[in-house]
C-alpha cells in the first residue's frame, strides 16, 4: 500500500499546473468603450459644452417695422423701419469664450475623473479574480492529493490493511475541500458580475492564476512628482482658480456699457427720414457686488488648492509606504513559504506510515492557511499598487 500511495501522490502533482499570462489591459479597454456611465457623462458633457458656448455671441440682432395711421385721415400714415445689432464688451473681449473654455476644461477633467475611478475599480477586481483562481489551484492541488488518498485508503480497506475510520477521516476531507471550492467559486463569481456591470453587461474571462511579477517600487520622489501631474483632482482645482480668474474679467466688464447701433428709417406721405440708430445701456444696477463674489470665489479656489496639495501629500506619502511595506510582506512570505516541502512531503509521508492521517490533515490545514495568508498579503499589495499606477490609467 506503501508503494502504491507512493505512486498515486507523485502522478498526481506531476498532473498540476496553473495557468499564466494575465489580460487586464485588454480587460480595462473594453470596459473604457463598453461602460454605460461613461458614455452617459460623455453625451451629458458634449450637451453642457454646446450650452457653454452658446452664451458666447453676441445678442440677436432686432428688426422693427412700425405703421401708423394718422388722425385726421388727411394726416395720412407712417412707416418707421429699424435694422440694430447690441455689441458688448464681455464678447468683443473675449471674456465669455475665456469663461466658457475654462467651463468646458472641467468638464473634460470630470471625465477624466470619472473614467480613471471605473478602470481602478475594474483592476481591482480583476485583481480579486485572480486571487481567486490562486486559491482554486491550491485547492485543486489538495483535491487531487486528497482524492487519490480517499481512494488509497478505500483500496486498502477492501483489503483489510486499514479501518474504516481512516477511511472516513480521508472522504471527510475530501467533502470538506469540495465545499471550499464552492464557496471560493462564489467569491470569484461575485467579482466576475461586478466586472460584467462595468463592461456594459457583457461578461468578462479572466483565467489567470498568478499575479504579475513584482518590481521594485521607484524612489517617492519620481513617482510622487509623475502622479501628482497628471492628478485629476488637482488639476480640476487648477483650472477651478482659472475659471474664478475669468470670472474676475468677465465681472469687470460688465460694467461697460453695452452698443446699440444699426439703420432707422421713417417714411411719411411727403418725407423719408433715415440714418444711423445709436443707443447705449449703462447696468447701473444689474451687476452689484459681481465683482466681489467672483474675488471671493477666487480665493477660496486657491485655498482649496493649496489644502488639496497638502492632502495629497500625506496621503501619497502613506499609499507608497503602505505598497512598499506589503511588497516586502509578500517577498518574505513567499520566501519562507518556498523553502518548505509543501503538500507533497506529506502525502509521501502518510503514506509512508510516518504519520497519521490525522497529522496529515492538520498539517495540510496549516499549509493551506499559510498560502491564503500569502494569497491574501498578495492581493492587497496589487490592490495598493493599483491605486499607486493609477496616475496611469
Amino acid at each position: 500500500m506503501k508503494r502504491q500511495l507512493i505512486t498515486i501522490l507523485l502522478t498526481a502533482a506531476a498532473n498540476i499546473t496553473l495557468s499564466a499570462g494575465t489580460h487586464i489591459d485588454q480587460i480595462l479597454q473594453s470596459i473604457e468603450s463598453n461602460n454605460l456611465t461613461l458614455a452617459a457623462l460623455w453625451n451629458e458633457n458634449t450637451s453642457q459644452k454646446y450650452a457653454n458656448t452658446g452664451q458666447v455671441t453676441l445678442p440677436d440682432p432686432e428688426v422693427g417695422f412700425t405703421y401708423l395711421w394718422g388722425r385726421p385721415s388727411e394726416a395720412g400714415t407712417k412707416k418707421q423701419i429699424s435694422a440694430t445689432q447690441s455689441f458688448d464688451l464681455t464678447t468683443l473681449l473675449g471674456h465669455k469664450g475665456a469663461v466658457a473654455r475654462s467651463q468646458n476644461a472641467l468638464l473634460d477633467i470630470e471625465y477624466r475623473k470619472a473614467r480613471r475611478a471605473i478602470l481602478l475599480e475594474a483592476k481591482k477586481y480583476c485583481y480579486q479574480v485572480i486571487y481567486h483562481n490562486a486559491v482554486e489551484a491550491e485547492l485543486n492541488k489538495q483535491l487531487c492529493c486528497a482524492t487519490h488518498l480517499s481512494d488509497a485508503y478505500g483500496k486498502a480497506l477492501q483489503d483489510g490493511n486499514t479501518n474504516v475510520l481512516e477511511y472516513n477521516r480521508a472522504r471527510l476531507s475530501v467533502i470538506l475541500l469540495h465545499g471550499e471550492l464552492r464557496k471560493n467559486g462564489i467569491a470569484r463569481d461575485e467579482a466576475l458580475t461586478q466586472l460584467a456591470k462595468l463592461n456594459g453587461g457583457n461578461p468578462v474571462t479572466l483565467t489567470d492564476t498568478t499575479f504579475s511579477q513584482i518590481a521594485p517600487l521607484p524612489p517617492f520622489d519620481i513617482w510622487y512628482a509623475q502622479a501628482l501631474a497628471t492628478d485629476p483632482e488637482l488639476e480640476y482645482a487648477a483650472n477651478l482658480v482659472q475659471l474664478r480668474n475669468n470670472e474676475v474679467r468677465l465681472g469687470k466688464s460688465v460694467w461697460a456699457p453695452t452698443i446699440t447701433a444699426g439703420y432707422a428709417a421713417e417714411i411719411e406721405p411727403h418725407d423719408t427720414y433715415q440714418g444711423l440708430a445709436l443707443g447705449i445701456n449703462i447696468p447701473l444696477w444689474g451687476n452689484r457686488n459681481r465683482v466681489k463674489q467672483a474675488k471671493a470665489a477666487t480665493v477660496a479656489a486657491q485655498s482649496r488648492e493649496k489644502e488639496l496639495r497638502n492632502t495629497l501629500y500625506h496621503d501619497m506619502k502613506y499609499l507608497y509606504d503602505k505598497t512598499l511595506t506589503l511588497q516586502q510582506n509578500v517577498q518574505m512570505l513567499k520566501n519562507e513559504y518556498t523553502a518548505l516541502d509543501g503538500i507533497k512531503t506529506l502525502g509521501r509521508n502518510v503514506a509512508l506510515g510516518n504519520i497519521t492521517f490525522i497529522e496529515y490533515q492538520v498539517e495540510a490545514a496549516m499549509y493551506y492557511e499559510a498560502m491564503l495568508q500569502i494569497l491574501s498579503v498578495e492581493l492587497e499589495y496589487y490592490r495598493s499598487l493599483a491605486d499607486m499606477n493609477a496616475y496611469t490609467l
